[in-house]
């Protein structure tokens, strides 16, 4: 949907500049444009909204305020001084999805007084479950109503059809409106804009036809809006748009495809379509299939932008055309199928590719060099085998590359320490032995479960831009280097688990205060614990960090993941990740006591220092570490000073706490196993 708010945005834009360019500069010294009654109807209008963030202090009664048409979003018409605009978007966060700095309070009906108003815009601000005012449909002039992630309730009034001159709806990402009639929107001859998304819609069987009664819809989406099942057959569609180009039904749980027909009727101008997170069963209409759940009316579409044909039920080859689609497709997504043919060669394929997901399928097959423009790549969870030393030669545009869990084998080539646009790399879960090369700029590298050898390369102190590093199970060896604490500060997982490090805990990893997780675990790692590991506040206390991530439509969809060991059982987190706080040092040979320090860590989930040789008292701070998010169950055994056995106390809940914090004794003699 990003592309689509893009597009509207450009012709409002451009609406603007002609009808009031540099409204501001053309002000003359000493003169006020704005009218006496539409000033006083916008005080009275902000008077009863709640600016706490101070967004419209533009707007006042003082002699430098007095000109409205200077305010802060409030536009006037250069010829006549009326206020034609007023624009109050909130600003959102920075991939546009949730209002941050919001307005609140209500609308007021003094806004009927502006009566050349032809573009509102109050979306990203928070109406508090307000219902959308009666008078914002009174007979006017609105060509442009924005209400959308506003946090309004109840029903889409009826009187916004009398908005006889509205080309832009939107009123989606407003949870708990609902509409049980969407027939008064049937007079809106003029919409060519309507964003329904997450409106409640059970109720509104008569959505599909008044849908085809607007003529000039361009771009309709109408995701997660629970929408009543299709009749079938359908009625009559006499008048159904023939100039629909962006569609999205995602997120309706249809149980039937007899929507198709209407589809077909603008399968001409359809340029975007998304169906997915439905329950569409049965066969594509006869006419519009070839062989082997692939459509000849999707062979003809040369106009295509984006193609999600992910979770689809594809158990077939992709037929040869297919890699020969629409030379305008930005984003493929085919992932969560099980198809299982051979791919061509794609380095000539999809050269304005931004995005290709062929994840979770069954080609089994050497991979294909592949597409040089692309930003991410997504081929894990196949079966893809053979070498990759030509991979990335010619490549300058990745950004994101996941190969993990295949059966790739071999070296990794040169060429990934010159790819200077590469932030995320996941080769994990294969067969790669050798040395790392590592690009300079790369935030995530995931190398986990492969042969690599020798120590961690110098290099890698280089990439003072990561935020991931999981480097376990492979066959990695030579000392921890003091450098990662130093040159390494962004660093929120550090994961060396199941190698052949050897040596002492570097001082320098104190340093790392962004970090949350740390697992050297099953090393041969001696000495003793630093009491500087207090230092990583991160643990004590939530810090922000980046994930890399990718805006799908509507949604935003997390793209970096990390796996974490606990007790022999791994986890994968993804949005989560920013509630795990985790050391894990176990299966060392790890000498001395246990530094009281570290119970200072009071955001710990999971501390794991069994199977050293460790003694000694701690004292327990009981009461200050934090319960886990985990669903996990753990024991522990040790010694209090007035007994000689050994005991084992399971943690009365299912949460995981740091290993001291439900001993029944304000001190213990902790042993070196579980």
């Amino acid at each position: 949907m990003l592309y689509q708010h893009i597009h509207w945005l450009v012709i409002v834009l451009l609406i603007s500049f002609r009808a009031y360019p540099g409204h501001s500069l053309l002000v003359k010294r000493g003169r006020i444009r704005c009218l006496e009654r539409e000033r006083e109807a916008l005080l009275k209008f902000k008077d009863e909204l709640v600016d706490e963030y101070s967004r419209l202090t533009s707007w006042g009664t003082h002699e430098d305020k007095k000109d409205c048409c200077t305010w802060k979003g409030v536009y006037c018409q250069n010829h006549t001084n009326h206020v034609i605009a007023l624009d109050l978007h909130g600003p959102s966060d920075k991939y546009g999805l949730l209002p941050t700095a919001s307005l609140r309070g209500n609308i007021s009906p003094w806004l009927l007084e502006i009566r050349n108003l032809n573009n509102l815009d109050l979306s990203y601000n928070d109406f508090n479950g307000s219902q959308i005012s009666k008078f914002i449909g009174s007979p006017g002039r609105l060509q442009y109503l924005n209400l959308s992630f506003s946090n309004f309730r109840g029903h889409i009034p009826h009187h916004l059809g009398n908005l006889s001159e509205l080309q832009r709806l939107s009123v989606g990402s407003n949870s708990m409106l609902t509409s049980s009639n969407l027939n008064c929107l049937s007079p809106l001859h003029s919409l060519g804009y309507l964003d329904l998304s997450y409106v409640d819609l059970t109720l509104a069987t008569d959505w599909l036809p008044t849908m085809s009664k607007l003529t000039c819809l361009q771009l309709l989406f109408m995701s997660y809006c629970h929408l009543a099942p299709l009749v079938d057959p359908l009625p009559s569609m006499v008048n159904a748009s023939n100039f629909l180009s962006d569609l999205s039904l995602d997120g309706n749980k249809h149980s039937s495809s007899s929507g198709f027909p209407w589809l077909f009727n603008f399968s001409s101008s359809l340029i975007y379509l998304d169906i997915s997170y439905n329950n569409l069963q049965g066969p594509i209409p006869n006419g519009l299939q070839t062989r082997a759940t692939f459509s000849q009316w999707l062979h003809t579409q040369k106009e295509l932008l984006n193609l999600d044909i992910s979770n689809a039920g594809i158990h077939d080859p992709l037929p040869d055309w297919f890699w020969d689609l629409s030379p305008k497709l930005y984003r493929f997504n085919a992932s969560h199928n099980k198809i299982h043919s051979v791919l061509p060669d794609l380095s000539s394929k999809f050269s304005t590719y931004m995005y290709i997901d062929l994840s979770d399928n069954q080609f089994n097959c050497l991979l294909p060099s592949l597409p040089l423009k692309a930003s991410v790549l997504e081929f894990s969870n196949n079966k893809f085998w053979g070498s990759i030393t030509d991979l990335c030669s010619n490549a300058s545009s990745w950004e994101y590359l996941d190969l993990s869990n295949n059966l790739l084998s071999g070296q990794l080539p040169d060429c990934f320490a010159n790819q200077m646009s590469l932030k995320f790399l996941n080769l994990a879960h294969n067969n790669f032995s050798g040395k790392i090369p590592l690009p300079n700029n790369i935030s995530s590298l995931h190398l986990q479960n492969n042969s690599f050898t020798r120590e961690i390369p110098a290099s890698l102190r280089n990439c003072t831009s990561l935020h991931f590093l999981d480097l376990s199970e492979n066959k990695l060896t030579g000392e921890i280097p003091t450098w990662v604490g130093d040159h390494l500060s962004k660093l929120v997982l550090l994961n060396l688990r199941s190698n052949q490090f050897f040596g002492t805990i570097p001082l320098n990893l104190c340093h790392l205060t962004l970090l949350q997780v740390l697992d050297i675990s099953f090393n041969k790692i001696s000495g003793t614990i630093p009491k500087c590991l207090s230092n990583l506040s991160a643990m004590v206390q939530q810090v922000e960090f980046e994930l890399y991530a990718y805006i799908q439509s509507s949604r935003f969809i997390y793209l970096e993941d990390a796996e974490v060991t606990w007790k022999g059982k791994e986890n994968e987190y993804i949005k989560s990740l920013k509630l795990v706080k985790l050391i894990d040092l176990s299966s060392n040979i790890l000498v001395g006591e246990i530094p009281p320090e570290i119970t200072s860590l009071v955001g710990l989930v999971p501390l794991n220092l069994s199977r050293n040789n460790q003694s000694g008292l701690l004292l327990v701070k009981l009461g200050l570490l934090q319960t886990a998010q985990d669903d996990f169950r753990a024991q522990l055994t040790f010694k209090t000073p007035n007994q000689h056995q050994n005991r084992r106390y399971p943690l009365p809940t299912s949460r995981v706490l740091p290993m001291v914090a439900f001993l029944p004794s304000a001190c213990c003699l902790l042993t070196h196993k579980e």
